[in-house]
This record gives structure tokens, sequence and C-alpha cells, in this order.
């Protein structure tokens, strides 16, 4: 028996990458019991700059002192900022960052700093900081205290951040009854020696991230490490997009993707290794078993199932030659953990053997190195397989060339790519050029795809083509119809 995850719809999302860091002021109201409270600022910060470092991967920046306050900016692990004010039961600081954008972070994910201090672009000497709040107009401030917010009330972002935390909010109605006692630090104390990272150091950024045993998502994963993880850089690789580290408790160096990192220190000081200096690469996992030559054959036996009861959210992203690291990054922010990528076989294999694997293995190493799962959509065959017939928007003429090709992605990307789609709106002509809309030959494709992705790595989940919300006419077929017809032929 095959066992197959059915899709029915396709809806994509694509990503525009814009960062957006809008100055807004939202006014919330506060569900429970609000108790006011004037707060004052603690007497020994006139004498001592207060300065915190984030110890989260990323940090939001919020207009209010709670999770349903609105993202004004974000901060990385290791950036320092000054500390306006506290809230009242001191679970939220009260920020200024080096553009004079005013918000409040969570006190649960970021550290005062001991002694000196590490300057880094979330940081302004304090004088700006003054001229910024002598520029603005800001009354007298008042802080109220309301009871913690449930869970369900919590936004997803917000469960990253501190789930349940009590809220602070600004009280504009008794804004004018109290003041706020700003303390002040002269410039002796900002030119204190600053700390400095004095050997080459990476910071990781994903909640999660794989230490590898050399520089490829080939290699095996030594362990892993969470977000804010300090690793000494000992060497790059030859192409520079790998670093070698140093990491408590493994006898040999081992290895981090260095765009999921934040890298300080003398950077320069670092040398690239040569190839042979390199860990010996792992050998790679069995080619797809082939199946029979012509189209009409009997396919392979198929593998095991994936196994049932699995379940989760994803999002369509168009990593193709853009942002991938911006991807995962917004990916990871919505709460999201799969994420699907169109694959046209047409840009990858223009003579029958030559695969460029470039720009897929890029996606994987930066998509599953954050921890995300990864869905490949395989599309759109390479005109030497279809010369017969017009474009490249249908299946190759011999469906075991498309079996063949999906099974060396599973074999080359076991234990990495998590799903292959099988095709993608096949009810549709334009997406099954030259092939009639038969439910039938599809499903010889589908199961030829099954067969040679499960004999490559059985783990890899196989998810049929999604068909499109249609009606019948002549250049498709209703999509009901059509899951009916595979069921019928399945």
């Amino acid at each position: 028996m095959m066992h197959v995850r059915l899709s029915r719809r396709s809806v994509p999302c694509y990503f525009q990458h814009t960062r957006v860091l809008p100055h807004l002021l939202v006014c919330v109201f506060l569900i429970g019991l609000l108790t006011v409270a004037t707060y004052t600022a603690v007497a020994a910060q006139a004498e001592v700059d207060l300065v915190v470092t984030v110890t989260a991967g990323r940090l939001n920046v919020r207009s209010v002192a709670g999770t349903e306050g609105t993202v004004v900016a974000k901060l990385l692990f290791g950036d320092q900022v000054h500390v306006n004010a506290e809230s009242v039961d001191g679970d939220w600081y009260q920020v200024i960052l080096a553009d004079g954008t005013q918000g409040w972070i969570s006190a649960t994910f970021a550290e005062p700093v001991q002694g000196t201090i590490q300057i880094s672009g979330g940081l302004v000497p304090f004088d700006a900081i003054n001229t910024t709040m002598d520029d603005v107009d800001a009354p007298p401030r008042i802080l109220v205290e309301t009871t913690t917010l449930a869970d369900a009330a919590v936004a997803p972002e917000a469960a990253t951040e501190n789930a349940g935390e009590t809220v602070a909010e600004e009280s504009a109605a008794a804004a004018t009854d109290a003041a706020v006692d700003v303390a002040e630090v002269t410039e002796a104390a900002v030119a204190q020696t600053v700390a400095e990272v004095t050997v080459p150091t990476a910071y990781t950024t994903p909640a999660n991230m794989n230490i590898r045993r050399g520089p490829g998502t080939n290699y095996p994963v030594a362990t892993s490490v969470p977000a804010g993880t300090a690793l000494r850089i000992m060497a790059l690789n030859p192409a520079g997009d790998w670093y070698q580290v140093q990491l408590d408790g493994e006898a040999e160096p081992v290895w981090v993707y260095a765009s999921l990192t934040t890298a300080a220190g003398p950077l320069e000081t670092l040398q690239a290794l040569r190839e042979d200096e390199l860990p010996t690469p792992p050998e790679p996992a069995p080619a797809a078993v082939a199946v029979a030559s012509t189209a009409g054959s009997a396919p392979a036996p198929a593998g095991p199932p994936a196994g049932a009861g699995f379940f989760g959210y994803g999002i369509q992203v168009n990593a193709w030659q853009g942002d991938k690291a911006g991807s995962a990054g917004m990916v990871r922010d919505i709460g999201f953990t799969w994420a699907k990528q169109q694959v046209r076989w047409e840009f990858v294999e223009n003579e029958p053997g030559a695969v460029n694997w470039s720009e897929m293995d890029q996606i994987i190493d930066v998509l599953h190195g954050s921890g995300i799962n990864v869905l490949f959509s395989v599309v759109t065959a390479p005109q030497w397989t279809r010369p017969d017939k017009p474009g490249t928007g249908g299946p190759p003429n011999d469906f075991n060339l498309y079996a063949n090709f999906v099974g060396a992605m599973a074999g080359r990307y076991c234990g990495r790519l998590q799903a292959i789609e099988v095709w993608n709106e096949q009810n549709l002509q334009r997406e099954w050029e030259g092939f009639p809309l038969d439910p039938g030959l599809y499903m010889d494709l589908l199961r030829r795809s099954h067969s040679s992705i499960k004999a490559a790595c059985p783990s890899i989940i196989v998810v049929s083509g999604a068909t499109t919300p249609t009606g019948n006419s002549p250049v498709a077929v209703d999509d009901i119809d059509y899951l009916r017809g595979m069921y019928n032929n399945g």
C-alpha cells in the first residue's frame, strides 16, 4: 500500500523582505484590575548609567510595556542599550535606540552590564539620550499594573518572549499628576574603558542551531545549541561560509554555518583551511533505486508510511536566489515550523544527469539550519524530457525520469529535507501541459515517485500534488472530481 499526504489546496504566500520600524502611539485597553502607581527612578542611576545586554537570539522592542504592544524594532543577541525607565513590577525596561526610537523590552531577556560596557549599534551616548528626551515634550509618566494575562490572550509571537507576563501601560489621563526622575549620567561614566571581544567569536542566532562535524549539511550533527551560544572561531572553510569553532565537551573542533551567527572580535586574523585540512566528508547516501525504463512498467514496492497523526503549520517561501536567511527569520517570527519551496526541475537539470544542486543546498543549509522543516515541491520538466511537447509546464514523457530525479533529491538531503511534494496543481492544463487531465496518469507518476523517494530515504514524507479549487472547463477539472479520480486509481 502506498501512503502519501494529500494536499487539496495550494495558496502561495510570498515574502516581501522589507524592514519596517514604525513609530506608533498605541492605546491599549487592559483587562483586569488596574492599580495606578507612580514610578520613581532609582537614585543609584544618578551615578551610573544602566545598560543591558540582550540575551535572546532576537528580541522585540514594543510600544508599551507588555506583549500586546506593537513591535517597533528588533534587537539581536549581544546588542546593548541604555535603560531609561523600568516598569513597577520590574518585568520591562524602557530603552532608547541609536535612531531615537523609544520602546520596551522584556527584562527576562536582558542582563544588566557589570563594570565596563561594550558599545554596539543599539547603544547611544547618554548626551544623545538627553537631547532626544529634551526634543520630545513628553508628559510625566504614570505606570499602571494589571493582573497576569491568561495564556489564551497571549499572541503566538509573545510566547517566545515571556508568555504570561505582568503587563504595564501608560495612563494618559493621569499623565499630568506625577513626574519621573530621569537619571543623569556624566560623560565620564560613558567614557569608561570599553570591553572588547579579544578573540573571534560567533554567537548563534537560531532558536536551536545544529553543530556539525564538518563544513556542510552533508556532515553529521554533533549536537545543537540554543540561541546566543558563544563559540570561539578557530578557522574558516575555503569558501568562508562555515566557521570551525570550539565547543565545550567536544574533543575535536566542530562547525557552524556562518550566516546563522553574529560574529565579533578580530575576524581579520582568521585563516581559511585548505581542502585537505577539512574533515573527510561522509559517504553519500545511495542513489535512488532505478525503476523500469518505460512509463508502462510496474513501480517498485513502496516504502513504509511516514506515520499517522502528523500535523504542522507551514507557509510557502520564495527563497530561490533570494534572501534565504530573511525568509527563515520571518517564518520563525510568525511561529511556523514548516516552509514549502518550489523547485523547478527545468532550472536545475538542463542536460540529462547534469544537476546543479547549489541553490537547493543553500536553501536546505539555511532553512533546516534554522530549525525549520522543509518541503520541496518539484514541478516543470526540462524540455529534453518532453521534446515533442510545448513548453515545460508538464511532466516528462517518461515518468521514471521525474521519479529518478526526486529520488536523487531524497538521497542527497535525507535527514535534512522533511517532505517532497510530487507536482502541483495537476488538475489545471497549464500545469499538466501535453497530457490529458487524467487522475490515473497523475497517480502513475505519484506511485513511481513515491517508490523512488522511499527507496532513497524512507523518512521523507511524500505529499500528493495540491489540486487547485476550480470547476470543470476545457482547461481544468473540478478539484473534488479530480481527487475522487485519484482515489479510484490509487
